[in-house]
């Protein structure tokens, strides 16, 4: 039958299984070259062999939520014959098997896009503590916005080297900039940021204002 051809040819990953007992009672090509094992050994195994042994709460929690007739798609671990883990998204939806309530499993490997995103997110990880490092100890003040003026962040020096009224306030992130300013000094203040925004450099208080970082 046509349905047949369609489980045993399909080039992803395919497994049957009893939703009484969880034994596999069907499976691919597909599967049999990505788990290793034998089409025989898998018919010998239930579900919760594919499993990491820290994952089988997770698998009983994840079947006593599916409903008879429900189609349900999850990124899952999977763990092979020679104990790899394999970061896998299964579709699983219910089907008769000769005459018994079963459920199909289709598997997507997701492993290799799994490590390039923890790959990159190490590297902005790194790239965030070498910026913050460089930002820490830079000679200039750095003073960092949001688009309403709200404090974001200050480095050391800006503590010196940067004062937005006469009075030298001490900064404090989480503080309005418009805060600092006298009310004659406000709206003038502002033209400032949007010159600065625009890619001018202007001189306020005897500091040359050459960039404005907004989050």
């Amino acid at each position: 039958h046509w349905y047949q051809d369609l489980f045993h040819k399909n080039p992803q990953p395919m497994f049957v299984y009893d939703i009484e007992s969880l034994r596999f009672l069907a499976v691919n090509p597909a599967a049999v070259k990505m788990y290793g094992y034998s089409v025989e050994e898998f018919l010998s195994k239930d579900l919760k062999s594919l499993r990491p042994t820290e994952d089988t709460e997770l698998l009983k929690s994840m079947i006593d939520q599916l409903s008879a007739a429900e189609t349900n798609s999850a990124e899952v671990r999977h763990v092979d014959r020679y104990n790899n883990i394999l970061h896998v998204h299964i579709t699983t939806y219910p089907i008769v098997h000769n005459g018994q309530p079963a459920r199909a499993v289709q598997v997507l490997n997701i492993s290799e896009r799994k490590k390039f995103e923890e790959e990159a997110s190490l590297r902005i990880q790194e790239t965030e503590t070498s910026l913050r490092a460089i930002f820490e100890s830079a000679v200039d003040g750095f003073l960092i916005t949001d688009i309403d003026l709200n404090i974001k962040a200050f480095n050391p020096r800006a503590k010196d080297l940067i004062f937005i009224n006469t009075t030298r306030t001490e900064l404090e992130v989480g503080r309005n900039l418009v805060d600092y300013l006298e009310p004659d000094r406000t709206q003038f203040f502002r033209n400032i940021l949007n010159q600065v925004k625009n890619g001018q450099s202007v001189e306020y208080l005897g500091m040359n204002i050459v960039g404005c970082l907004l989050l």
